[in-house]
């Protein structure tokens, strides 16, 4: 049921991810060694000219392992590990993405800059919000 542009009285039903998922999961999105988290670290170092989000990637995904299901902590779920030889690659990944939130993401001109920009779109926006209308009637295209 909709009310105000939401779900009402509705729950996903969520069922607990397979090993396939879970792996799966981990691989696109996890929390240390995620594509996600590797292709923004390098995209935003590459776009802004600085140095402290590179590592060697190729290393750390050439060294990524399935652990097995089972293991110290009594864990059913795999993960994913590095192996040895990839350690470096591993801490270059974290320290990267350390010094990239201290240096670039939290740098006290970038926060003001968006303080400005969301300050701006809702003043410019109706109600501070996007409607899809103001966008066609104001571009040159749809004129």
């Amino acid at each position: 049921m909709w009310q105000n542009s939401r779900w009402v009285g509705i729950t996903p039903k969520r069922r607990p991810f397979s090993n396939t998922e879970a792996i799966l999961s981990e691989i696109i999105t996890g929390d240390a060694f995620g594509a996600d988290r590797m292709d923004y670290l390098l995209r935003d170092s590459h776009h802004t000219g600085v140095a402290h989000g590179r590592f060697d990637h190729y290393r750390l995904i050439e060294t990524l392992r399935v652990l097995p299901k089972t293991y110290e902590g009594g864990s059913k779920e795999p993960a994913l590990g590095v192996e040895s030889g990839g350690l470096q690659s591993a801490e270059a990944l974290l320290l990267a993405r350390y010094f990239m939130f201290t240096q670039l993401y939290f740098h006290p001109v970038r926060r003001i800059y968006g303080i400005h920009l969301k300050e701006y779109l809702q003043a410019w926006l109706l109600g501070g919000r996007l409607v899809m209308s103001q966008i066609i009637s104001t571009s040159p295209i749809t004129r």
